[in-house]
Formats: structure tokens, sequence, C-alpha cells
């Protein structure tokens, strides 16, 4: 047998890439819902456009900031 599948035989190895299998699920059914998406995407692109989605709500957050601050 070859090392490379007693690496991937332990049941340590089987649930951790099985709960990050489940975040990207969870992460991809959450950008596809916020960027109006109907298509399965790839890890890459679930990655992808969880970044421009971050990157946009972060723009968001400080512009409201910024106008609160020229409020006062």
């Amino acid at each position: 047998m070859c090392i490379y599948f007693v690496i991937f035989d332990s049941p340590a190895v089987r649930v951790r890439v099985r709960d990050i299998n489940d975040a990207f699920s969870e992460l991809g059914r959450m950008v596809a819902l916020h960027m109006a998406l109907d298509r399965p995407l790839t890890k890459l692109a679930i990655l992808q456009h969880a970044v421009t989605l971050i990157t946009e709500l972060e723009r968001q957050v400080r512009g409201t900031r910024q106008a609160w601050w020229r409020s006062l």
C-alpha cells in the first residue's frame, strides 16, 4: 500500500476533510444567496466570490462609518 493512501485512510483526516467540505458547502450557499448565483461553484470559485463579497461588504461598512462621522 502506498503511503499516500495510508495517510488519507486515517479517521482523523477523513473527519477533517469532511468538515472542510461541509464548510465549503455552507460558504457556497451563502455566496450564491448574496450574489444571486444559481449554478454550482467549484471550491476556487467559492473562495473568489467570497473574497469579492467580503470586500464589497467592507467597502459598504467603511462608507457608512465615514458618512456617520461626517454627520456629527
